[in-house]
Parts: C-alpha cells; sequence; structure tokens
C-alpha cells in the first residue's frame, strides 16, 4: 500500500488528506472483498466435504433409534409410560424394510446377515440392536405322533403332486398297461418304449397308485377320471403343517425361555399364510447390545439364522414376558 501512495502522489499530485481518504477507501474495500472471498471459498469447501460425507453415509445402513420396545397394556408403569429396556438404551432398528443381506457370514458362532454385521461395526454408541432371528430349515427326525417330519413333508409333497400325476397317467395308462412287454416286446399296435424311460414312469407314479388305476392289465380310465373331477383330499398336507407347527412352537417357546433366563428381551412374531396347508412364517425379535449377543447362546442356536430387523415389520408385535412355570 505504501508504494501505490507514493506513485499516486506523484502523478497526481494532490494534497496528503485527498490520497490518504482515497487510498484508505480503497483499502476498506480490498478487505471488504477479501472477506467476501474467503467466505465464499469456505462455503464452496464446506459444501463439498458435505457432499463427500453424504455419499459415504449412503452406503452406511439407515437406523430408527427408539427408548421403548413394543409393550402390553399391562406390563405399563404406574405412570402409563411404556417398559423401557434395562440402562434404558436406545433400540436400533433397520428403517428399511426391504433392507437386503448381500451376505452371511459365521460371527460368534452365530449365523447372521451382512446388514446386521455392518451395524455393529457403524454403530458407536452404547445401544440396543433389534435382531431377527428366524429357524432355518427343520429336523426332519422330530417326531409328532410317532412320525418323523420328515414322514409328514413326504406325504405332503406326494398328495400335492397327486393331481399332475392323475392327469398325466390320464395320457399314459393305455400304455402301462402292458407292464414290461411295452419295452420287451412292445404293443400289438405297434408301440414300444425303450426300457429307461419306462422305469423312470413307473418311478414317478409309484406302484400305489399304478395299482390302483391298472388292474389285471385293465387301465380304469372311468376310476381315474371320476377321481381327477373329485376335490383333492389335502388331509396329508394339514398333517404335516400340523406337525411342523409344534415342532416350530416347541423350539421358539425353548428359545424364548433361555433368552429371557439371560435377561434377554424378546418377541415372537407370526405371519399367517394365507393358504391354508401352508406355514405360517415364525420368528423372535431380540433386542441385545452387541456385547450381550457375541455371548448369546441357547438350544439350537445353530439352527437360527439371525438378520437386522425392520421395524416396520415388528411395531405392532408384543414383548415376550414369560410365564413363572416356563420359568420353573
Amino acid at each position: 500500500m505504501k508504494n501505490y501512495k507514493e506513485m499516486a502522489e506523484r502523478v497526481f499530485q494532490r494534497s496528503d488528506f485527498i490520497i490518504e481518504k482515497k487510498l484508505k477507501r480503497r483499502s476498506i474495500m480490498r478487505t471488504i472483498t477479501s472477506i467476501v472471498s474467503c467466505f465464499v471459498f469456505f462455503i464452496l469447501i464446506g459444501s463439498v466435504v458435505l457432499i463427500g460425507i453424504s455419499n459415504h453415509k449412503s452406503h452406511i445402513p439407515s437406523y430408527d433409534v427408539t427408548n421403548t420396545v413394543p409393550h402390553h397394556p399391562d406390563q405399563e408403569q404406574s405412570n402409563g409410560a411404556a417398559v423401557l429396556l434395562p440402562n434404558n438404551l436406545g433400540i436400533v432398528w433397520a428403517d428399511d424394510a426391504m433392507i437386503e443381506d448381500l451376505a452371511f457370514i459365521e460371527w460368534h458362532g452365530k449365523t447372521i446377515g451382512s446388514s446386521l454385521y455392518e451395524a455393529f461395526i457403524k454403530k458407536e454408541e452404547d445401544c440396543v440392536f433389534a435382531i431377527r432371528a428366524q429357524v432355518n430349515g427343520y429336523d426332519g427326525q422330530y417326531l409328532y405322533k410317532g412320525i418323523t417330519l420328515a414322514e409328514y413333508n413326504a406325504a405332503a409333497e406326494e398328495e400335492k403332486q397327486l393331481p399332475d400325476k392323475l392327469g398325466q397317467l390320464l395320457k399314459e395308462g393305455e400304455a402301462l398297461k402292458y407292464g414290461e412287454a411295452l419295452y420287451k416286446i412292445g404293443t400289438a399296435e405297434g408301440l414300444k418304449w425303450n426300457q429307461e424311460s419306462y422305469e423312470d414312469r413307473i418311478a414317478y407314479y409309484g406302484s400305489k397308485l399304478l395299482s390302483k388305476y391298472i388292474v389285471d392289465g385293465v387301465f380304469l380310465r372311468e376310476r381315474l377320471e371320476a377321481d381327477l373331477a373329485s376335490p383333492i383330499s389335502d388331509a396329508a398336507q394339514m398333517a404335516y403343517k400340523e406337525a411342523y407347527t409344534a415342532y416350530m412352537d416347541e423350539i421358539y417357546k425353548t428359545a424364548q425361555k433361555q433368552l429371557t433366563e439371560q435377561n434377554i428381551f424378546n418377541e415372537r412374531k407370526s405371519i399367517k399364510n394365507e393358504y391354508k396347508t401352508n406355514n405360517d412364517l415364525d420368528y423372535l425379535v431380540i433386542y441385545a447390545s452387541e456385547d450381550e449377543f457375541s455371548v448369546l447362546n441357547f438350544e439350537n442356536i445353530s439352527s437360527f439364522v439371525f438378520t437386522f430387523a425392520s421395524k416396520t415389520h415388528c411395531e405392532e408385535t408384543l414383548p415376550f414376558f414369560p410365564s413363572d412355570d416356563m420359568l420353573g
């Protein structure tokens, strides 16, 4: 600024008062311009940083945090407030009902979804997670009324396939009535199958079904047509559903009892299937911190898959409060 003043004095030969006044005005303007420029610069830098953070967070599961579990009116406190989890910690839910697990991993002896694992890593504050626990598959050797669950399932599957089998037998019965002669010498009409095709169809229908509609080399077409026109029984499917429900009820009740004994809040959810012969979908929602979940153990835990629970699917269910006889 000093050099500029001397140059101005030489060129314009104005009074010191006028020069100082102009210089001060220019200095003030330059200062204001610099401040504005710096302010704009920092706004731009801040915007870039915020965009970067936003892009980074877009890859992190979002959360919905509440500090109460769904509760039964009988379990309310005297002031009417909902029963809080131990230590009043907030519950972390997956806020996306369609959250997708890209993979499943073994974690502390449990099979967990990738979304739950990421939540454990990226949620820093002390909190309780809503964890969905669902049985994966079933124990085929489980006995119900003296019959294994696998046997119930096999009978149900056979019953479901019966309409298709009857429809196919209506087309092939006239040929199959010849028995092994169908591939050994063929029929009088010149029809002949290869042995592999014949044996494949015999295995598909089964001897019990074939013996009902092919008797002494005669195909009983009218009987088959009458059976096709009649309602197909669903007794075997209903029996399997009853046995499967008993198995699931036992495994979930056992898990709930043992979870409660470990002071772990939990609730059971059942989604009713609209088809009466199909099984309902049962699962548990477990409320536990990462540390609690890491050491959690109960009977048949290896049969469960654990994922990040969505509040959208669980908010109307009730927590599990065991009776004294269950804790027996």
